[in-house]
């Protein structure tokens, strides 16, 4: 196996293992407050002086941390791997990886967002995540299907992108908004 062989291996781990975080993504959006309710956890949140702000900033903070920290990991892997094959270019990001990872950053954004909003209406981490991956799968694949059809594959990126983090951010404001105001743990 040459060294090209091996970094094109280690590309192609690393565009995986990019698109798995987003599936964590969708588990700590899923866990973070539908598994207090069940549990029970939220009514001894709610009799100690920390306010829900708080909590949600909390929150987000420990789940930004961990999903920085992995996506710092992932990505310094492709940054060695786009070395080795892109000799002496290598600060040339391949052109090829710009896509997988742009969307694999969208996708996680919305299954994140989409977890968070669900987890803050309903009692199941479970359904939350679930649903979340499959809100977010057939999205980027019907946006791809669609752009397709109408013979648009060149914009089906920056589509796929946009609408991601659209969703996403929207989805983890509303779920926010309705956790801060909501009168029962």
């Amino acid at each position: 196996m040459t060294a090209n062989h091996a970094a094109d291996a280690l590309i192609n781990a690393g565009v995986v293992g990019l698109f798995l975080m987003a599936i964590m993504a969708a588990v700590y959006g899923g866990i973070a407050f539908a598994l207090e309710r069940r549990e029970r956890w939220a009514d001894l949140l709610a009799v100690l002086p920390v306010s829900r702000a708080q909590i949600v900033l909390s929150k987000l903070i420990i789940v930004a941390a961990c999903m920085l920290l992995l996506w710092a990991i992932v990505g310094s892997i492709l940054l060695v791997a786009a070395q080795f094959t892109l000799a002496p270019n290598w600060h040339l990001l391949p052109v090829n990886l710009v896509e997988p990872v742009s969307i694999a950053a969208g996708m996680t954004v919305m299954m994140f967002g989409v977890a968070w909003l669900l987890s803050s209406v309903l009692t199941s981490p479970a359904i939350s995540g679930g649903v979340s991956i499959g809100a977010t799968v057939s999205l980027v694949f019907g946006i791809a299907t669609i752009c397709d059809y109408v013979g648009r594959t060149y914009q089906v990126t920056v589509i796929i992108i946009c609408s991601t983090l659209a969703v996403g951010v929207l989805s983890l404001v509303a779920g926010t908004i309705y956790y801060l105001r909501r009168v029962e743990p």
